[in-house]
């Protein structure tokens, strides 16, 4: 199961798929908030995007079967002066997250370190988290570490 409009090319060919293909799916949302950002108007922004994506004329609406146009839109938007926000590393990042092939695209790694986010930026968290560890014990089999 997959939202199609977000979905990475490999998910939507139903190839074998991965974390690159989740880091597509974040990059969707990051083309979306960096739309918002350089043109809060809804017509000049986000509805401008959403039309662009409707106007295929094979009738695809997501983001990988439009990857050229989006690719184009994110390149052209613009921080407005009042912005202060670093809008064009928000892009640069958008476009490495949502290249076609999965072997390209930046990894979660890769992004936190252009992001500027620190190591430490979950302190005291160790081990698993909460769900994993109460899975690892309603499901041991499934959830082994061997």
């Amino acid at each position: 199961m997959f939202t199609r409009k977000y979905a990475a090319p490999e998910v939507v060919d139903r190839d074998t798929r991965g974390l690159p293909a989740d880091i597509f799916s974040l990059g969707c949302v990051y083309v979306e908030m960096a739309t918002v950002l350089a043109s809060p108007e809804y017509s000049k922004g986000l509805g401008k995007l959403l039309n662009m994506l409707r106007a295929n004329e094979y009738g695809e609406t997501s983001y990988q079967g439009n990857l050229p146009m989006v690719r184009r839109f994110v390149k052209e938007l613009r921080r407005p002066q009042s912005l202060n926000f670093p809008l064009e590393l928000l892009c640069q990042v958008a476009l490495q997250m949502i290249e076609e092939e999965p072997g390209r695209r930046i990894d979660a790694k890769q992004l936190a370190v252009r992001l500027n986010v620190p190591n430490d930026y979950c302190p005291g968290i160790s081990g698993a988290e909460p769900l994993e560890a109460g899975l690892s014990r309603t499901f041991p089999p499934f959830f082994s570490q061997n």
